[in-house]
């Protein structure tokens, strides 16, 4: 055997055993963070809640979450009209009953503000100090009465978080959604959340809650505002300021419509990556994308591997796409997908390690608007 091909062998296995390693270690740490979650109760409502929306045209979506919210014990209903070009406003006030449904209206977001924590903070301003306040989506839906019970017990200095279940309703959903899930309880789940040693945080966007007046004097969304991931953003300022975070396993209460299009996918990729890819320089930017684009699509190697004639190095590869959709089937059960949907989990890879890349290059959207925001909330 040449130096040449021994070099390659020790590559192929260097890169496989590595990455293999990395799922393995996020097999593990995704049965952590997903084992600190509690279990929602039934229960009285003990403090006034009020919900808060932020909705830009979402006329399609949002007369589901109306109806999840109809004859709920709330004592209102915010809804922030983001510039809305369709009936949203029209469908909410149709298909909201036995609560009172307050519309409050943006103009432009002011100097330094992205649009959507801009909608938060006025939708904030609306709730009175003796409620608690619940934050959901213009996608959620589902029997929220536990929900609600559970955000009315939120006490001062604490976040409550909700992990919901996403639904898809695509092909490219089922094979894309289970290794992001993954990812998240792999990587950056809830134990690193509730580990007071380690800066990171988290929540879900869709769906948390917090009392308001403890929200006002930790700095609202004003601490947020040029955040494209403000959720993520504000749970690492909030837990910085001593709150503490009460995460629920939502996933029977509370469904989120997941994406439906690989450019919305690749767009949430790029949302979430963005501030650590431009902080970066551009050797650290280069290096760790070429870390990134490995762990991901590396099983891919074994086909040309094996269609060459090397059977001994295409095993390498083989032995960390079994690792890898291990991992991606974890998420899979998670959301309840059924299907063999985790064994396309290195093309699901292929598009998270494009997002990544592409996050430093291209423009980031949300809801049809070309954002520019801050780089500061790694």
């Amino acid at each position: 055997m040449t130096p040449l091909k021994y070099l390659l062998y020790f590559l192929v296995w260097l890169f496989s055993a590595a990455t293999t390693g990395i799922y393995v270690y996020g097999i593990a740490k995704f049965r952590r963070s997903y084992s600190l979650l509690r279990r929602l109760e039934d229960g009285e409502v003990r403090r006034p809640v009020e919900v808060v929306v932020a909705a830009r045209n979402e006329e399609r979506r949002i007369g589901e979450l109306m109806r999840s919210l109809s004859w709920q014990p709330l004592r209102e209903v915010i809804l922030v009209d983001d510039g809305s070009s369709d009936g949203t406003v029209r469908k909410a006030e149709e298909e909201l009953k036995g609560v009172r449904l307050k519309v409050v209206r943006t103009g432009d977001p002011p100097p330094g503000w992205l649009p959507k924590p801009y909608a938060l903070e006025l939708g904030a301003s609306s709730v009175s100090l003796g409620s608690s306040m619940l934050f959901l989506d213009a996608d959620v839906r589902g029997d929220l009465r536990k929900v609600i019970a559970a955000a009315s017990t939120v006490r001062p200095g604490e976040l409550v978080a909700f992990e919901p279940r996403f639904v898809c309703r695509t092909s490219l959903c089922r094979f894309t959604q289970p290794l992001l899930t993954s990812i998240v309880h792999g990587f950056f789940g809830f134990d690193r959340a509730l580990n007071p040693s380690d800066r990171h945080s988290m929540m879900f966007g869709c769906c948390w809650s917090i009392d308001p007046y403890s929200f006002w004097e930790s700095g609202g969304m004003a601490q947020v505002r040029d955040s494209i991931v403000e959720d993520r953003t504000l749970a690492v300022k909030l837990k910085e300021r001593g709150f503490r975070l009460r995460p629920y396993d939502a996933r029977g209460s509370l469904l989120v419509e997941s994406w439906g299009a690989a450019r919305d996918f690749v767009n949430l990729i790029r949302r979430v990556s963005y501030a650590v890819a431009n902080v970066m320089s551009l050797p650290s930017y280069l290096a760790f994308s070429a870390g990134v684009t490995i762990l991901m699509v590396w099983p891919l190697v074994m086909v040309p591997l094996a269609a060459l004639g090397h059977p001994l190095l295409a095993l390498g590869p083989a032995i960390t796409y079994a690792a890898q959709a291990a991992f991606t089937v974890m998420g899979q059960r998670l959301e309840g997908i059924r299907g063999p949907w985790f064994l396309a989990s290195p093309l699901a890879g292929a598009l998270v390690a494009y997002g990544f890349i592409s996050a430093r290059f291209r423009p980031i959207s949300w809801k049809g608007r070309s954002l520019r925001p801050g780089v500061t909330d790694t």
